[in-house]
């Protein structure tokens, strides 16, 4: 009755009473997997990303076949309510988990460690990309902005050069480099 019940909240966009329903339901059936994921979502829409968050990664544990999307969902949700420790935990598990590895699986932890200052682990993780990637300007981009917060400006110069010699004459570009050399 309470899963119906949640289902049909959602389907009026009634977020807060259909998390209300889908709680009780898993309450009830506390092993229930979909029940969990149906949670995860209303939390997600209403606002509750912390709650998402948490409650998608449970839905991973719940599930016999692990769905690796949903600890990217959970990554995800607690980003957005830029709680990156707990979205660095997720993708941590979800890149150890042994499923076929994406590349924005490295890209939202890179942006975790950027945003918990970890340049070191940071730029680790974009040499790893980089050796993937040598030719993405962006990861150049940024290798030169991470190199920067360590006042490593070798290093920084270094990366902007290449991201100027990938993309081109770029008038910000020039004038960060003219200010390292200068």
């Amino acid at each position: 009755f309470y899963s119906l019940l949640g289902a049909c909240y959602h389907q009026q966009n009634d977020y807060p009473k259909a998390t209300e329903a889908f709680a009780t339901a898993l309450k009830l059936q506390p092993d229930d997997a979909q029940l969990s994921i149906n949670l995860a979502t209303c939390y997600y829409l209403d606002g509750h990303y912390d709650q998402a968050g948490r409650q998608f990664a449970h839905s991973y544990q719940l599930q016999q076949t692990k769905n690796p999307q949903l600890l990217y969902q959970s990554a995800v949700a607690f980003i957005q309510g830029e709680h990156y420790r707990q979205a660095k935990q997720s993708l941590t598990t979800l890149i150890n988990s042994g499923a076929t590895i994406k590349a924005n699986w490295y890209e939202l932890l890179l942006s975790c460690h950027i945003e918990l200052k970890e340049w070191q682990q940071g730029q680790q993780l974009l040499d790893r990309l980089l050796h993937q990637q040598p030719e993405h300007e962006p990861y150049w981009r940024l290798k030169a902005q991470i190199a920067l917060q360590q006042e490593e400006y070798q290093q920084a110069a270094s990366a902007l050069e290449v991201t100027l010699r990938l993309h081109g004459d770029n008038r910000d570009d020039l004038t960060q480099l003219a200010g390292l050399y200068g």
